[in-house]
């Protein structure tokens, strides 16, 4: 509209045909338009806070339907603090459990949050009481992470806990990025689990916040439950790679740590068919390849059970990988490599001249006999079928000696 008119002044000002300009009349004009935008503007913002103490009143009465009306739109208000007890429109809705319509003025930047009542009351005190409220938290510290600094520290620990225990997961990483020396320090203090705050997170399956937790460098990865479990364990059998992967890259995990039922972080990432944390294990020199679990199990007979052809590879080329193992169902690598056809593994297994070759599994057939009429695994079954009944026999001898 400034622009029309600013041309239409032109048009009005230009006097005869010469071209030239009058300037009075051109001066008068543009006086008069400043003067008609200034009061357009006062008038503007006398409707914006008229209405900011409509929806001050909406919140105050818990008239969500009048809230929310005002704010349709877009509509920004400005912060109306009563004189009185210092409350505002969002402390209202807090306190009123106005859910919708504290979202909307949060979303609107325009209120501080870290006002306080003239009852010592803040937001936060408001929305902890109630489950749905307790949302808000997310918005809240996502767009105001400074409010963190004016929270008080046994406060803000419980609302960590609290965003922990209903999944919201963006409060809780921005409260353990900018608060983590807080949050260890009463965790410490109360914790007699002698279960680490990072291994609580994983446990409870909060693997973005454990990742968020372990880039802070604080999180002492190397600890160790009273079962013996790590986090980077604790990470493998709960099937996080991601985690599992950002504690390898701190060089502190432990991969060569075994719990009380003998499982390692290698043979839960090869039980879990996690490929790429496999190989990060291997490639750490630590992880244990020769360990076996409780029901016998390695590394890799996982790796073979999984169809992880690269990584069965990986753990034979480490020369502890143990191909001699048979597990309590009478399973072996060589007879998982045959069952899935894997014919460089099943060779690189007999290489090793420690694959048992006659075991019968739980299934009443062995190596040789799965890969009977199996063209691909002709060379590998004609080998097998090269070894004499004594060879056999002492594989099977050796493997029970070990």
């Amino acid at each position: 509209m400034i622009y029309d008119m600013t041309n239409y002044i032109h048009m009005k000002a230009h006097n005869g045909s010469n071209g030239t300009i009058s300037r009075l009349p051109q001066r008068k004009e543009r006086h008069r338009i400043q003067h008609q935008i200034r009061r357009n503007t006062d008038g503007r913002a006398d409707l914006i806070m008229q209405n900011s103490i409509k929806l001050y009143e909406a919140c105050r009465d818990n008239d969500t339907y009048t809230a929310m009306k005002i704010l349709a739109n877009g509509f920004i208000p400005r912060e109306y603090i009563n004189k009185g007890d210092n409350n505002t429109a969002l402390l209202w809705a807090c306190s009123n459990h106005m859910y919708d319509v504290a979202l909307k003025l949060i979303q609107t930047n325009s209120m501080n949050i870290k006002r306080i009542n003239v009852h010592g009351l803040t937001i936060f005190d408001y929305i902890m009481e109630h489950t749905r409220m307790a949302k808000l938290l997310p918005y809240i510290l996502e767009s105001n992470t400074d409010a963190i600094k004016y929270i008080e520290p046994e406060r803000l620990y419980g609302i960590f806990w609290y965003a922990l225990e209903f999944k919201l997961i963006n409060a809780a990483i921005c409260i353990i990025k900018h608060a983590t020396d807080n949050i260890i320090e009463q965790y410490n203090a109360e914790t007699t689990s002698g279960v680490s705050l990072l291994l609580t997170m994983i446990s409870n399956d909060l693997p973005d916040v454990a990742i968020a937790f372990i880039e802070t460098g604080k999180s002492e990865p190397s600890y160790t439950n009273p079962d013996n479990v790590t986090a980077l364990l604790a990470a493998c059998r709960n099937n996080m790679p991601d985690v599992a992967m950002a504690l390898i890259a701190t060089g502190e995990s432990r991969p060569d740590i075994n719990n009380n039922v003998n499982d390692t972080a290698l043979i839960w990432a090869c039980r879990n068919n996690m490929p790429d944390v496999t190989m990060a294990l291997i490639t750490t020199d630590e992880s244990r390849p020769d360990i076996n679990n409780y029901g016998n199990d390695t590394a890799l007979i996982f790796a073979c059970h999984n169809n992880m052809p690269d990584v069965a590879m990986a753990l034979i080329a480490t020369g502890e990988s143990r191909p001699e193992m048979i597990n309590i169902n009478d399973l072996t690598a060589l007879y998982m490599a045959c069952y899935y056809a894997m014919y460089d593994v099943a060779m690189a297994l007999l290489d090793t001249g420690r694959a048992n070759i006659g075991i019968v599994s739980h299934t009443g057939l062995t190596a040789t006999e799965l890969i009977k009429d199996v063209p691909e695994m002709k060379p590998v079954y004609d080998r097998m079928n090269a070894y004499s009944k004594t060879d056999i026999e002492n594989m099977t001898i050796y493997s029970i000696i070990i």
